[in-house]
């Protein structure tokens, strides 16, 4: 049980890895002067939007984000990723 249990928290591991890079790629891009409907930000924003939007959607209920001329939803999801990964470092 505890291979399975190893091989699943592995998997998982890289697939956050992927997006915590993917999440980076994506606040990287917004600095760069890149075309918004070229295909590599289109990939980003397809892979990445999924986990972005439900913490936009609860940033949106604090002033302070309301009002800020950043957006810290990709931050932040990048900090969750991170702490994920840190959860599993338990079975890994």
């Amino acid at each position: 049980m505890s291979e399975i249990l190893y091989v699943v928290a592995s998997f998982v591991d890289v697939l956050l890895t992927v997006m915590y890079f993917a999440l980076f790629a994506r606040a990287i891009s917004t600095w760069l002067p890149l075309d918004e409907e070229g295909p590599i930000v289109n990939f980003l924003y397809m892979v990445t939007e999924p986990v972005v939007m439900p913490i936009r959607a609860v940033l949106e209920n604090f002033e302070f984000f309301q009002n800020s001329p950043l957006d810290f939803s990709t931050f932040i999801a990048m900090l969750l990723v991170l702490a994920v990964q840190g959860l599993l470092g338990i079975f890994v």
